[in-house]
C-alpha cells in the first residue's frame, strides 16, 4: 500500500530466494516532465541478509526502501557534494605530494636508501648504497623531458637532502650516472649530443671507421668528455656544495652513423655527414670529492 491506495503488482515481477526484483517508480513520465508537486516514490535499494536486520550494512539480496521524490533529490545532491569534495581532496593531496620535496624510502633488498623527487613530468631518484662494498656510491636515474639545465633545481634539492641526512654522506665518492642516454623516456640528450660533436671535431677520432685512431675507445671517450666538459650542469651542481666532479670511468661505448641518431638535425647543422660514425652513449661513473680550497668561494 502507498498513500492509502493499493498498488498493482508490476508485470514481470518475480520472487526469488532471499531477494526480490522491484520496479523503481520513476519521478518522470515517459514522455512528459513531472510536476514539481508530484508525489511519486523512488525506490532505493539496500543490501540485506535473510532473517537479519542489519540496516544499510546488509550483505546479500536487496529490498526496496521507498522515499519521497524530494528526499531522493536531497540524497542525490548530498552524494554529489561528497563526490566533489573527494575529488578536490584527492587533487589537493596530489598537489601537496608534488610540493612536499624529497621522498625518502629504504630498500632492504638493495641495502640502500632512495631519494626521489617528482615535479610534473620529471622524476629523479638517487639510490645511496650502504653495504661495505658500495658505501659512498650513489646511483642516478631520471625520467625528465626537459634539458639538464631545467633539472638543476631538482638535482640541487635532492643532493642537499642526501648530503644533509644520509648516514654515509661523508663517504660519498662515486655517482653512477648509468647511460648517457637515459633508460626511460622521455629523454634528455644534451650529453650524448655533446659527445658526438666533440668526437667529430677531434683529430683523434676516425669518423669513417667509427673508432679512435689510436688507443682504447673507453679511454678516448673518458678523456674527450673531461677535456670538452660535456657535463657542465653537474659541475655547477656540485660546486654549490663545495665538491668537484670528474668523469672517472667509461664502459660499453655505443657508436652509430649520424643519420641514425635522434639529434641528427643538430649534427648536420655543424657539418656532420650522414655516414659519419660517432660515439654517443656509454655507461659512466663520476668521481666526487671535496673541491680544492681555491674553488670554494
Amino acid at each position: 500500500m502507498y498513500g492509502g491506495m493499493r498498488q498493482r503488482k508490476p508485470v514481470g515481477q518475480k520472487k526469488l530466494k532471499n531477494k526480490k526484483v522491484v520496479r523503481c517508480l520513476s519521478p518522470v513520465d515517459q514522455w512528459g516532465v513531472p510536476s514539481e508537486y508530484a508525489v511519486r516514490p523512488t525506490a532505493i535499494l539496500y543490501p540485506t541478509v535473510p532473517g537479519i536486520d542489519t540496516g544499510p550494512y546488509r550483505l546479500k539480496g536487496f529490498v526496496p526502501v521507498t522515499v519521497s521524490r524530494r528526499r531522493a533529490i536531497a540524497l542525490c545532491f548530498l552524494y554529489t557534494c561528497l563526490a566533489a569534495w573527494f575529488c578536490l581532496a584527492s587533487a589537493a593531496d596530489a598537489s601537496d605530494q608534488d610540493a612536499a620535496g624529497v621522498s625518502v624510502a629504504s630498500s632492504a633488498l638493495e641495502n640502500a636508501t632512495r631519494y626521489t623527487i617528482t615535479r610534473g613530468d620529471c622524476s629523479i631518484t638517487w639510490t645511496a648504497y650502504s653495504s661495505e662494498l658500495n658505501k659512498g656510491v650513489v646511483k642516478h636515474s631520471s625520467q625528465c623531458p626537459g634539458p639538464l639545465s631545467s633539472q638543476l633545481p631538482i638535482l640541487t634539492e635532492i643532493c642537499r637532502d642526501f648530503l644533509g641526512r644520509d648516514m654515509n654522506a661523508a663517504a660519498f665518492r662515486t655517482l653512477f650516472w648509468g647511460g648517457l642516454v637515459p633508460e626511460r623516456e622521455p629523454l634528455s640528450l644534451e650529453m650524448p649530443l655533446r659527445l658526438a660533436l666533440a668526437a667529430y671535431r677531434s683529430p683523434e677520432w676516425d669518423a669513417k671507421k667509427g673508432r679512435p685512431r689510436n688507443g682504447d675507445i673507453n679511454r678516448f671517450v673518458k678523456n674527450l668528455a673531461n677535456r670538452e666538459l660535456i657535463y657542465p650542469e653537474l659541475k655547477e651542481l656540485f660546486a654549490r656544495f663545495q665538491r668537484s666532479i670528474t668523469l672517472a670511468s667509461v664502459e660499453k661505448v655505443r657508436v652509430l652513423e649520424a643519420k641514425k641518431l635522434p639529434f641528427y638535425d643538430h649534427l648536420r647543422q655543424q657539418g656532420v655527414q650522414a655516414e659519419d660514425k660517432l660515439p654517443f652513449d656509454a655507461m659512466v661513473w663520476f668521481s666526487v670529492s671535496p673541491a680544492p680550497p681555491d674553488q670554494n668561494e
